[in-house]
């Protein structure tokens, strides 16, 4: 028992020193994260015309890191338990969770809420995205027609 009373004196000596550092960690988390809340949302609404634009062409959005894609802007994660979608909206300029099989369960949610559930990476590198939107459509339709063309020189009577 003499080893846990070292172990208890020596511990209460330094938590007090502990604590106080924990705290300024804890400010410090939180003050990155409101840094983080409001480049999301600066940069959202940067590309909102751009966002509009496409959203007028009734062209889907996709995100960086999942397959899915929206009429309703940007896809920042789809997660597969609740089969929700984590979207900026185009529409309402916010986040917005989707549901997939219910529209009455879709809800905004903040930019607290969203970095909570997506890396603050994929959120900016999604939004991002948009820029190249229409490059992306381009490469996809030459893509298509070329290999069209090609089949048909396949079977071309000469």
């Amino acid at each position: 028992m003499n080893q846990l009373d070292t172990k208890v004196k020596q511990i209460e000596e330094v938590l007090d020193e502990e604590y106080i550092y924990i705290d300024s960690l804890g400010k410090t988390h939180q003050a990155l994260m409101e840094k983080q809340e409001d480049k999301v949302r600066k940069t959202a609404l940067k590309l909102l015309p751009v966002m509009k634009k496409i959203h007028s062409q009734h062209r889907y959005f996709a995100g960086v890191d999942t397959n899915y894609q929206s009429g309703r802007g940007p896809v920042f994660k789809h997660d597969t338990s609740e089969d929700q979608l984590y979207v900026f909206s185009v529409e309402d300029e916010c986040p917005l969770l989707v549901d997939l099989y219910n529209k009455d369960n879709n809800k905004y949610i903040s930019y607290r809420k969203l970095l909570q559930e997506v890396d603050f990476s994929v959120v900016m590198d999604s939004l991002l995205l948009v820029l190249e939107h229409h490059e992306k459509l381009k490469r996809g339709y030459q893509k298509a027609i070329d290999e069209m063309k090609a089949a048909l020189n396949k079977y071309e009577d000469d």
